[in-house]
């Protein structure tokens, strides 16, 4: 049985790799633009 303190380091490590995936995936949908969408089909 895990103490709180476990728990709530655990709950930071999960809640900073959301908040990384949140953030990659917002830069990512930045960089794809209508324009930048056909270059990268055309880059495959």
């Amino acid at each position: 049985m895990s103490s709180a303190r476990d728990q709530s380091i655990e709950w930071l490590f999960l809640a900073r790799l959301n908040i990384i995936n949140i953030v990659w995936l917002v830069l990512f949908s930045m960089k794809i633009t209508p324009t930048n969408k056909k270059n990268l089909l055309s880059s495959i």
